[in-house]
């Protein structure tokens, strides 16, 4: 009888089926398909990042600039960040996983997108911190870079102004660099954590309850 007693005191997480008749969609199959289409945009803008290491340098060399020092950033910097991708990709896959079960009213669906919560934004939070940690890298490369392409316009044009070629973008101190990379570290730092915080609102306020929903009795 005492064995029994947690199982009986656990009540079975209700999901609310859509109406078809009606055509009233409930916020199960909402945040499913909208976790669905968030996996599609993250996943696409994951495979972005990863091709933007290897698409500038492509630039660069197809136009024959020489970066002092070459491009290469630091061997831990690229493996960090296709460490970082490989980690992004497995949380969008849970996520879809996650989305289709509540889309079906899986009793595991809340405990699957309540993991990819958590994780998603502890993931968030390390991929911040290794961005900081990246930022002295990044600022020596667009220094070289910066240097390489001013070099190339006095080849054309030796009479060309340090206006001129500041409002090329060619001109940026370390110091606007570093200012940039550290803006851009918390703007894209703190958008992939906005949609697991919508999430974890509706999700960790109890089982089958979003906020602004009653039991039908009112």
């Amino acid at each position: 009888m005492t064995d029994d007693a947690p199982i009986s005191n656990q009540a079975p997480v209700s999901l609310p089926e859509d109406d078809l008749e009606s055509r009233s969609i409930t916020w199960p199959t909402l945040l499913g398909g909208t976790s669905i289409l968030y996996a599609g945009i993250s996943l696409a803008g994951d495979a972005f990042g990863v091709l933007g290491l290897f698409v500038e340098r492509r630039r660069f060399e197809s136009v024959g600039l020489e970066v002092e020092g070459g491009l290469d950033l630091p061997e831990w910097v690229v493996m960090s960040t296709l460490v970082e991708s490989l980690v992004n990709l497995a949380l969008i896959v849970w996520l879809v996983f996650g989305a289709i079960a509540l889309i079906r009213r899986s009793p595991r669906a809340l405990r699957l997108l309540r993991i990819w919560v958590v994780a998603s934004i502890l993931a968030a939070l390390i991929q911040v911190g290794l961005g900081f940690l990246k930022i002295d890298d990044g600022v020596d490369l667009e220094i070289r870079k910066q240097r390489a392409s001013e070099a190339r316009l006095r080849e054309g044009d030796p009479d060309v102004s340090k206006l001129e070629i500041i409002e090329l973008g060619f001109g940026r101190s370390s110091e606007q660099i570093r200012s940039a990379s550290v803006r851009n570290t918390l703007s894209f730092g703190v958008l992939p954590v906005i949609y697991p915080l919508v999430m974890g609102f509706f999700i960790f306020r109890g089982p089958g309850r979003p906020a602004g929903r009653t039991d039908g009795s009112d």
